[in-house]
């Protein structure tokens, strides 16, 4: 049936879609102590504000090593702590390619 076709295709798409997202946001957060607000990722990455937090959830399930603080000063970034990444986020980067995230 095309519409069995149709709706598989455009699951794959969908997904294809968020891996995509998922990988330039772990590029996009700094390696270092400074942090990055949910809006100014999402205005990046021209999703909504919600698609980003989704999207940190479903990484730090997946034990990508993303910190988040709420409130003023707070936002996401990558945890770099000696020992959580071996002083290689590239390595846990590496996670983003698995379709289930």
């Amino acid at each position: 049936d095309g519409h069995e076709l149709s709706a598989a295709s455009r699951d794959a798409h969908l997904t294809l879609r968020r891996v995509e997202r998922q990988q330039r946001l772990i590029e996009t957060l700094p390696a270092t102590r400074g942090w990055r607000t949910v809006a100014s990722l999402a205005r990046d990455l021209g999703v909504t504000s919600r698609t980003v937090e989704r999207d940190v959830e479903r990484l730090r399930q997946a034990g990508v090593p993303i910190v988040a603080r709420p409130g003023p000063g707070g936002g996401v970034r990558l945890d770099v702590t000696p020992g959580r990444t071996g002083g290689h986020p590239e390595v846990d980067r590496s996670l983003i390619v698995r379709p289930e995230l």
